[in-house]
């Protein structure tokens, strides 16, 4: 709403902040030096708000906002658009990343490369959407963003993964 973040103990009901007529169809929220929150609108835009830590507000910046803004489309282009499916890192404190699936099951990831590749696009933080190296020719039904690994499942059935393959995260006995 504008205003300075705020930390409350309890749950408190918020109004819908998306453009007139615009349901929201998935939340998530991510974690680092604070919270930063995406919507997927019914409208299949991306909408962030909060810590601009990575990148993970997708506006080819690090700085926070408190206003929602809609996700810059892939490579900084446009806003993004017609994205099925949303996914970002909540499963520890840092590497902020985000990942969508579009329409034609083309993935885009951005944020924290944690070092190690986590979103397929190097290691350095991605400040847009970008196509994940590897996916050119994918279909992809689902994607999920995790601490050190970024697990993709294809139209074939198979699963790849980009990022630190810590302790085995990979599963593929490497």
């Amino acid at each position: 709403n504008g205003s300075a973040a705020t930390t409350l103990t309890y749950a408190t009901e918020m109004t819908n902040p998306l453009p007139s007529g615009v349901g929201i169809a998935m939340i998530d929220a991510t974690y680092d030096v604070s919270m930063t929150y995406l919507l997927l609108g019914t409208d299949k835009k991306v909408y962030a708000m909060g810590c601009g830590s990575a990148g993970i507000l997708g506006q080819n910046s690090l700085s926070n906002i408190t206003t929602w803004a809609n996700v810059k489309g892939r490579d900084g282009v446009g806003i993004l658009q017609n994205v099925e499916y949303l996914s970002a890192q909540n499963s520890t404190d840092g590497y902020t990343s985000a990942s969508v699936i579009l329409n034609n099951g083309s993935p885009l990831s951005w944020g924290s490369s944690g070092a190690n590749n986590m979103i397929g696009l190097g290691n350095g933080n991605t400040l847009v959407p970008g196509l994940p190296n590897g996916t050119e020719t994918e279909f992809v039904y689902v994607i999920e963003n995790g601490g050190h690994v970024t697990p993709m499942l294809n139209d074939k059935g198979e699963i790849g993964n980009v990022g630190h393959n810590v302790a085995g995260a990979f599963g593929d006995g490497s």
